[in-house]
Protein backbone atom coordinates (compact mmCIF):
# COMPACT_ATOMS: atom_id res chain seq x y z
CA UNK A 1 0.00 0.00 0.00
CA UNK A 2 1.47 3.14 -0.67
CA UNK A 3 1.31 5.75 2.39
CA UNK A 4 -1.69 8.08 2.37
CA UNK A 5 -1.79 12.16 1.43
CA UNK A 6 -1.76 14.32 3.05
CA UNK A 7 0.82 13.17 5.78
CA UNK A 8 -0.36 11.32 9.11
CA UNK A 9 0.33 11.05 12.64
CA UNK A 10 -0.17 7.90 13.99
CA UNK A 11 -0.15 7.53 18.38
CA UNK A 12 0.31 4.48 20.01
CA UNK A 13 -1.58 4.27 23.01
CA UNK A 14 -1.99 1.75 25.97
CA UNK A 15 0.15 -0.19 28.84
CA UNK A 16 3.20 -1.48 29.10
CA UNK A 17 3.37 -4.97 27.55
CA UNK A 18 0.10 -4.36 25.14
CA UNK A 19 2.25 -4.29 22.26
CA UNK A 20 2.50 -0.93 21.41
CA UNK A 21 6.22 -1.17 20.15
CA UNK A 22 5.62 -4.04 17.70
CA UNK A 23 2.76 -2.85 16.03
CA UNK A 24 4.25 0.70 15.65
CA UNK A 25 7.58 -0.74 14.12
CA UNK A 26 5.17 -3.00 11.75
CA UNK A 27 3.47 -0.31 10.63
CA UNK A 28 6.23 2.08 10.14
CA UNK A 29 8.08 -0.62 7.94
CA UNK A 30 5.02 -0.84 5.64
CA UNK A 31 4.26 2.54 5.42
CA UNK A 32 7.63 4.18 5.36
CA UNK A 33 6.55 6.32 8.25
CA UNK A 34 9.69 7.21 10.37
CA UNK A 35 9.07 5.50 13.92
CA UNK A 36 10.01 8.12 17.20
CA UNK A 37 9.38 6.12 20.62
CA UNK A 38 9.22 7.59 23.96
CA UNK A 39 11.46 4.84 25.80
CA UNK A 40 14.75 6.24 23.34
CA UNK A 41 13.85 9.74 23.43
CA UNK A 42 13.49 9.35 27.61
CA UNK A 43 16.96 7.99 27.35
CA UNK A 44 18.25 10.44 25.67
CA UNK A 45 17.39 13.21 27.98
CA UNK A 46 18.72 11.49 30.71
CA UNK A 47 21.99 10.91 28.62
CA UNK A 48 21.54 7.66 29.40
CA UNK A 49 22.85 4.46 27.11
CA UNK A 50 19.84 3.44 25.22
CA UNK A 51 20.87 -0.85 26.51
CA UNK A 52 20.82 0.24 29.79
CA UNK A 53 17.61 -1.35 32.18
CA UNK A 54 17.41 0.92 34.95
CA UNK A 55 15.28 -0.26 38.18
CA UNK A 56 12.86 3.46 38.90
CA UNK A 57 9.79 2.64 40.32
CA UNK A 58 6.64 3.99 38.62
CA UNK A 59 6.85 7.73 38.59
CA UNK A 60 10.49 8.29 40.08
CA UNK A 61 14.13 8.37 38.18
CA UNK A 62 13.18 9.13 34.39
CA UNK A 63 10.06 7.59 34.78
CA UNK A 64 9.50 11.39 37.01
CA UNK A 65 6.41 13.61 36.09
CA UNK A 66 8.99 15.70 35.01
CA UNK A 67 10.97 13.15 32.73
CA UNK A 68 7.59 12.84 31.35
CA UNK A 69 6.75 16.07 30.68
CA UNK A 70 10.01 16.47 28.86
CA UNK A 71 9.71 13.25 27.33
CA UNK A 72 6.55 13.76 25.40
CA UNK A 73 7.36 17.52 24.76
CA UNK A 74 9.97 16.51 22.97
CA UNK A 75 8.41 13.27 21.43
CA UNK A 76 5.83 15.42 19.61
CA UNK A 77 8.08 17.98 18.54
CA UNK A 78 10.41 15.95 16.60
CA UNK A 79 7.27 14.33 15.31
CA UNK A 80 6.52 18.16 14.03
CA UNK A 81 9.37 18.84 12.61
CA UNK A 82 9.18 15.76 10.89
CA UNK A 83 5.79 16.01 9.90
CA UNK A 84 6.18 19.72 8.70
CA UNK A 85 8.48 18.85 6.01
CA UNK A 86 6.07 16.27 4.66
CA UNK A 87 6.83 13.00 6.30
CA UNK A 88 4.62 10.06 7.89
CA UNK A 89 5.44 9.73 11.59
CA UNK A 90 4.18 7.27 14.53
CA UNK A 91 4.88 8.25 17.95
CA UNK A 92 5.23 5.32 20.45
CA UNK A 93 4.44 6.06 23.94
CA UNK A 94 1.75 5.02 26.41
CA UNK A 95 0.00 8.38 26.05
CA UNK A 96 -1.84 7.92 29.30
CA UNK A 97 -2.83 11.28 29.89
CA UNK A 98 -5.35 13.09 27.39
CA UNK A 99 -3.36 16.53 28.08
CA UNK A 100 -0.61 14.50 25.61
CA UNK A 101 -3.14 13.13 23.08
CA UNK A 102 -4.93 16.30 22.68
CA UNK A 103 -1.37 17.95 21.85
CA UNK A 104 -0.83 15.26 19.38
CA UNK A 105 -3.77 15.66 17.47
CA UNK A 106 -3.63 19.23 17.66
CA UNK A 107 -0.20 19.24 15.69
CA UNK A 108 -1.42 16.90 13.32
CA UNK A 109 -4.69 19.67 12.66
CA UNK A 110 -2.33 22.37 12.63
CA UNK A 111 -0.15 20.67 10.08
CA UNK A 112 -3.47 19.36 7.87
CA UNK A 113 -2.36 15.95 8.41
CA UNK A 114 -4.36 12.68 9.39
CA UNK A 115 -4.73 11.72 12.87
CA UNK A 116 -5.08 7.89 14.42
CA UNK A 117 -4.94 7.11 17.64
CA UNK A 118 -4.18 3.02 17.65
CA UNK A 119 -4.93 2.12 21.61
CA UNK A 120 -3.35 -1.01 21.97
CA UNK A 121 -4.99 -4.07 24.41
CA UNK A 122 -4.34 -7.42 25.37
CA UNK A 123 -4.93 -10.00 28.12
CA UNK A 124 -3.50 -9.15 31.74
CA UNK A 125 -1.72 -12.38 31.38
CA UNK A 126 -0.24 -12.00 28.00
CA UNK A 127 0.78 -8.49 29.07
CA UNK A 128 2.69 -10.10 31.86
CA UNK A 129 4.33 -12.95 30.12
CA UNK A 130 5.30 -10.18 27.56
CA UNK A 131 7.08 -8.52 30.30
CA UNK A 132 8.61 -11.45 32.22
CA UNK A 133 10.13 -12.44 28.91
CA UNK A 134 11.27 -9.05 27.84
CA UNK A 135 13.06 -8.17 31.15
CA UNK A 136 14.67 -11.77 31.51
CA UNK A 137 16.27 -11.33 28.27
CA UNK A 138 17.08 -7.62 27.95
CA UNK A 139 16.55 -7.12 24.42
CA UNK A 140 14.42 -4.60 24.39
CA UNK A 141 15.16 -0.75 25.32
CA UNK A 142 12.02 -0.41 27.62
CA UNK A 143 12.26 -0.15 31.32
CA UNK A 144 8.94 -2.03 31.45
CA UNK A 145 7.46 -4.43 34.36
CA UNK A 146 4.64 -6.20 35.61
CA UNK A 147 4.69 -3.45 38.38
CA UNK A 148 4.69 -0.67 36.08
CA UNK A 149 1.82 -1.77 34.18
CA UNK A 150 0.16 -2.18 37.72
CA UNK A 151 0.90 1.51 38.52
CA UNK A 152 -0.26 2.46 34.72
CA UNK A 153 -3.32 0.90 34.86
CA UNK A 154 -4.13 2.73 37.72
CA UNK A 155 -3.45 5.83 36.29
CA UNK A 156 -4.80 5.74 32.49
CA UNK A 157 -7.16 8.32 31.44
CA UNK A 158 -10.09 6.30 29.44
CA UNK A 159 -9.31 7.45 25.46
CA UNK A 160 -12.93 9.56 25.30
CA UNK A 161 -11.89 12.69 23.82
CA UNK A 162 -10.43 11.50 20.33
CA UNK A 163 -13.59 11.00 17.59
CA UNK A 164 -14.45 7.40 16.73
CA UNK A 165 -13.15 7.80 12.93
CA UNK A 166 -9.60 8.59 14.31
CA UNK A 167 -9.51 6.05 17.08
CA UNK A 168 -9.14 2.19 16.37
CA UNK A 169 -8.70 -0.17 19.72
CA UNK A 170 -6.05 -2.83 18.35
CA UNK A 171 -6.14 -6.55 20.59
CA UNK A 172 -2.46 -6.99 19.74
CA UNK A 173 -3.06 -11.39 20.97
CA UNK A 174 -4.76 -11.16 17.53
CA UNK A 175 -2.72 -11.95 14.20
CA UNK A 176 0.12 -9.29 13.51
CA UNK A 177 -0.77 -9.57 9.50
CA UNK A 178 -4.27 -8.90 10.39
CA UNK A 179 -3.55 -5.78 12.82
CA UNK A 180 -1.75 -3.81 10.40
CA UNK A 181 -4.43 -4.80 8.09
CA UNK A 182 -6.64 -2.70 10.18
CA UNK A 183 -4.52 0.50 10.60
CA UNK A 184 -4.43 0.53 7.09
CA UNK A 185 -8.30 0.32 6.30
CA UNK A 186 -8.74 2.38 9.38
CA UNK A 187 -5.96 4.90 7.50
CA UNK A 188 -7.13 4.81 3.83
CA UNK A 189 -10.79 5.68 5.37
CA UNK A 190 -8.82 8.75 6.93
CA UNK A 191 -7.17 9.76 3.60
CA UNK A 192 -10.28 9.49 1.84
CA UNK A 193 -12.89 10.94 4.34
Amino acid sequence: MQSPEPPFLILTCGLTGTGKSTIASAVAERLGATLLRSDVIRKEIAGAPQNQHGSAGFGEGIYSEDYFEKTYNLLMEKGRLLMDKGGHVILDASFKKRRYRTGARRIAEGLGAAFLLIECICPEEEARRRLDSRNAEKTDISDGRWEIYAAQKADFEAVDEVPENEHLVLDTNKDMKDSVNKVLKKLEALSHG
